[in-house]
């Protein structure tokens, strides 16, 4: 309902995902809380597609704090898939 109760979640979801928590908190620190929350349950999706969850968001924090990493792309391949399917 609300992006706390988004945030919890991805808070919940990143360890099984095998995201450990330092990571989460690097993630949130560069993107912000939300978009790192919004990242995480992205991943979710497109889990048995990443083979390394961790590094995978370690890798996107790094292009967030390049300038080179927006959710735009991300959700919208998510929206095609959902449309697609």
């Amino acid at each position: 309902r609300t992006w706390s109760d988004l945030e919890r979640i991805s808070d919940k979801i990143a360890p099984m995902l095998g995201i450990d928590q330092p990571v989460m908190i690097e993630a949130k620190r560069i993107m912000g809380a939300e978009a790192a929350a919004v990242t995480v349950l992205c991943m979710l999706e497109k889990a048995n597609a990443i083979r390394s969850p961790g590094a995978y968001l370690r890798r996107l924090t790094q292009m967030a704090h390049d300038g080179a990493f927006t959710l735009q792309p991300m959700l919208m391949a998510l929206a095609n898939r959902q449309i697609v399917s």
